[in-house]
Parts: C-alpha cells; sequence; structure tokens
C-alpha cells in the first residue's frame, strides 16, 4: 500500500522544495502537509504531467528533479486509492 508518509510525503519533499515545502509565507501553493497536499493533488498531477516546455511544467524550471513516469503513477494511485496516511 502507498501511504503518504512512507511513500508520498519524501517524493513531494524532493521535488517540491523549497518553493512548497516548506510552506513559504505568501508564495506558492503549500504541499508541506497531508492535507494540502490531498486538497491539491489534481493539479500536481495536472502539472507534473505537462510537457517540460510547459510554463506551468513543474517542478518550475528544473529546479528540482522532475517526476518520473512511475512516480506520477504513483500519485495517481495514492489518490485511487483513498490517500492512505
Amino acid at each position: 500500500m502507498i501511504s503518504y508518509a512512507s511513500a508520498v510525503a519524501p517524493l513531494i519533499e524532493r521535488s517540491c522544495s523549497p518553493c512548497h515545502y516548506p510552506q513559504q509565507e505568501g508564495k506558492k501553493v503549500p504541499l508541506d502537509s497531508y492535507i494540502a497536499l490531498k486538497r491539491e493533488i489534481g493539479e500536481v498531477i495536472a502539472r507534473v504531467q505537462l510537457p517540460d516546455e510547459d510554463v506551468k511544467f513543474m517542478p518550475f524550471k528544473h529546479k528540482r528533479e522532475s517526476l518520473t513516469a512511475e512516480e506520477i503513477e504513483m500519485l495517481k494511485n495514492w489518490a485511487r486509492g483513498g490517500f492512505p496516511e
């Protein structure tokens, strides 16, 4: 089973920090907690799947390691599975 604590949080921290993790007051949509990521998962999945030349692609300008196809699928499965903590 894919859980937030064991698989999802480390992935988000690796690829979404420091802009979204930890939260920088007033700067970016925070993804630094289970609740925040659960609320934003649709947008996260949509943006990490964009072509990397798209201005909305994340991580922005490849400042961090991009998610692999397997990691994106893991996020989708986490969401489909009911967001296990």
